[in-house]
């Protein structure tokens, strides 16, 4: 199944990565077009990535980001630019990967031969690379073992979806220029806004004194937010008074919380102080507020925002948001 490159090896896993890709595009354009516009392509030249790298120029960041590389080197530019390509996933010890499909049998005039395997059509095929704990495990722990970075596949395991794929939900089937139907490979993910609000089911009320919101699970196949630290759910709740001002705010981040262990004799160590994501358990994440005045003729409003962020947000949530999708906003009466 595709993985990082190996830190244990200081050769690159294809002689010709980026001239082997092409290959790919040639034949494949439609899908290539669509490869070419995703974060996968994008995965070691966003910017946001590589202002995180140069604080942190781990080996272990580049196995992911550039995984034709030799992780230990400078990324050559023909690699950075490919980010993780078609010969990432469907290039395996010389063989070209697929999963199995209702008719696998070679196509006429087909160039190449193609390995087919059921584990590419589950999440085996994406657990290597959204599945893995923090680099220097020793300053990064949890109570049960290493502090997880990501834990999706675990996530995904234990959700309501876990009897389908990955590519179910993130490579959906669209029907392409020949008529045929193939898996989307832009890989939109976070910012497929129809998707994201899909993804929470919220209840709000008022019961005169407390705003209270519960949010659930929708079609999500993990927490929501999953993936990495900079991924966030921003709740604004603004009491609003009769002539249209706001009078009292409230606003609470739901995230993976981390903090420092300090020991006498220890280094400091990364701890998760808090999980509050929709979906780490089997209750309803329930967020409350009681406003400090309840205005005669006003209103409370409420708005849910994922939020992607640049860097570790602290408490206060003083951090760069690189973009946001409203996921359920309202207005309940306080009468």
């Amino acid at each position: 199944m595709p993985s990082p490159a190996p830190l244990e090896t200081t050769t690159q896993r294809l002689a010709d990565p980026a001239t082997a890709n092409r290959a790919c595009q040639r034949c494949h354009q439609e899908i290539a077009s669509e490869w070419r516009s995703s974060l996968h392509r994008q995965a070691h030249t966003d910017p946001h990535y590589q202002s995180q790298f140069k604080i942190e120029p781990f080996a272990f960041c580049t196995g992911c980001h550039a995984p034709e590389a030799d992780p230990r080197k400078p990324v050559p530019k023909t690699i950075s630019d490919l980010g993780v390509g078609c010969v990432t996933c469907h290039v395996s010890d010389d063989h070209v990967l697929a999963s199995t499909t209702p008719s696998s049998a070679a196509r006429p005039g087909a160039h190449h031969a193609v390995t087919r395997s059921a584990a590419f059509s589950t999440a085996a095929a994406c657990a290597n690379c959204h599945e893995f704990s923090f680099p220097r495990a020793g300053l990064r722990e949890s109570r049960s073992g290493p502090l997880m970075m990501q834990s999706t596949v675990t996530e995904h395991a234990a959700s309501a979806f876990a009897d389908r794929s990955c590519a179910a939900c993130h490579m959906p089937k669209v029907r392409g220029e020949d008529g045929r139907l193939h898996r989307d490979h832009r890989f939109l993910g976070g910012r497929d806004a129809a998707a994201v609000r899909r993804s929470v089911r919220a209840s709000p009320s008022w019961d005169g004194k407390t705003f209270a919101l519960s949010l659930e699970p929708g079609d999500v196949g993990h927490a929501f937010p999953t993936g990495d630290m900079l991924r966030r759910l921003k709740l604004t709740v603004s009491v609003i008074d009769s002539s249209g001002a706001e009078v009292d705010r409230y606003v609470r981040h739901l995230q993976r919380h981390f903090g420092f262990q300090h020991g006498a004799t220890t280094a400091p160590r990364r701890v998760l102080i808090r999980d509050d994501r929709i979906g780490t358990t089997n209750a309803p994440v329930r967020v409350t507020y009681r406003p400090k005045t309840v205005p005669p003729g006003g209103s409370v409003r409420y708005d849910l925002t994922y939020e992607r962020v640049v860097g570790p947000p602290d408490e206060r949530g003083d951090v760069l948001v690189d973009g946001a999708i409203s996921v359920v906003a309202g207005e309940l009466a306080l009468d």
